[in-house]
């Protein structure tokens, strides 16, 4: 496991034994994004030093530095094929091509401040959400827009693209839950229940919904996976 803290530190932590494996040390400012590499062999983390740094997971010595970012870094991704990262602060998004070492696209987006930024599964595309109710979806080769998305009336604070893509999942400060057919921006389904400011929200690997089908007397039901269902 990786943790980024305040204290202008990277920590790595063995979860069987609870004990800390690794501090890595550098960053001059608040850390506020830290992740292993696909392949666990390297953490990237960000910082409000206007640094993205690359550390050797297994040494914790620093390998790559960029520096002269844009200020306040909020969060630093990997896409899932480890080859690009995507960072992103209060108001642009900046692709990183880790392997040849350049940036790929500095992107402007909403009208208000960013508040999540992810990599689709296969790294095609990045989905955003922002301060302004909106929805963006980018192409990660050209950087352009390819889809909005329009129906919270309030910011909304996270962003989560379904394993095969097809469908996000926002969260929203208007309280609900919603899910979107990607390819047509169309609202699948609204959850309600919380009654405040939904902050992020996440699927368990298998939440079962039992549906009944049969007369009580045959006690025959339907198991059907929630995650199968929306696809998350």
């Amino acid at each position: 496991m990786v943790s980024c803290s305040r204290d202008q530190t990277i920590c790595i932590w063995d979860t069987s034994s609870g004990q800390k494996v690794q501090t890595l040390n550098g960053h001059l400012s608040n850390v506020t994004g830290a992740q292993f590499s696909p392949d666990d062999q390297t953490v990237v983390s960000c910082s409000w030093d206007q640094t993205i740094r690359f550390w050797d997971a297994a040494s914790g010595q620093e390998i790559q530095k960029l520096q002269q970012l844009p200020i306040m870094l909020k969060n630093v991704q990997y896409s899932l094929d480890g080859r690009t990262i995507l960072f992103f602060n209060l108001n642009e998004i900046q692709v990183y091509d880790c392997e040849l070492t350049r940036q790929i696209h500095r992107i402007e987006t909403h009208n208000g401040i960013l508040n999540d930024v992810q990599f689709s599964p296969d790294g095609r595309t990045i989905v955003s959400c922002s301060k302004d109710r909106t929805i963006q979806v980018w192409d990660t080769k050209t950087g352009e827009q390819v889809q909005i998305f329009q129906g919270h009336p309030k910011k909304i604070c996270a962003v989560k693209f379904s394993p095969d893509g097809s469908k996000i999942m926002s969260s929203s400060a208007d309280q609900t839950i919603r899910i979107w057919d990607m390819k047509s921006a169309l609202l699948l389904q609204t959850l309600k229940g919380h009654t405040d400011i939904v902050t992020k929200s996440k699927l368990k690997k298998k939440e079962v919904r039992s549906r009944k089908i049969a007369p009580c007397t045959t006690k025959k039901y339907e198991q059907r996976s929630m995650k199968d269902r929306l696809n998350f």
